[in-house]
């Protein structure tokens, strides 16, 4: 995979996801990827080593479930995610929940990429939304293993 071959293929994701509101390519290597749920995905490609690399910020953690939710997010770093993989970030100084995923397929096809992009922007509304009710509910705030295992 190259960035002429990604780049051919965000040419070609618009038609192909009709929730897709926008594609704005921001640089020859990044485009901004906006969705009728209001989500927005950042795709971009790096060189070294060769890879896709999708990013999401997904909300502010409430202050009373910080501590409890930022270590089941660091937990969740070390659970297997598939072909796509998933990490829990989070942004400095915004303290926005970042969700990061690299795909390094060496013949990445738009199927493969489609599933994968859907597969990355469920992941991050899930983890918006669990993170938007975490101010309403402290119980319900601290997600166990089977419910981040689902967003990764």
């Amino acid at each position: 995979m190259s960035l002429s071959d990604l780049q051919h293929l965000m040419q070609q994701l618009g038609p192909e996801m009709p929730e897709i509101s926008t594609i704005l390519q921001e640089e020859s290597d990044r485009w901004q990827i906006t969705f009728e749920e209001e989500a927005s995905i950042e795709v971009s490609w790096q060189l070294e080593p060769p890879r896709v690399v999708f990013s999401c910020a997904v909300g502010e953690v409430p202050d009373h479930v910080r501590e409890s939710v930022y270590a089941r997010l660091l937990v969740a770093n070390s659970l297997p995610s598939g072909q796509l993989s998933l990490r829990f970030a989070l942004d400095v100084p915004d303290e926005q929940v970042l969700v990061l995923g690299e795909l390094s397929e060496a013949d990445l096809s738009l199927d493969i990429f489609l599933l994968e992009l859907e597969s990355f922007l469920r992941c991050a509304i899930g983890l918006s939304s669990f993170i938007a009710e975490a101010a309403s509910d402290v119980e319900e705030a601290v997600p166990d293993g089977a419910v981040l295992q689902q967003l990764a």
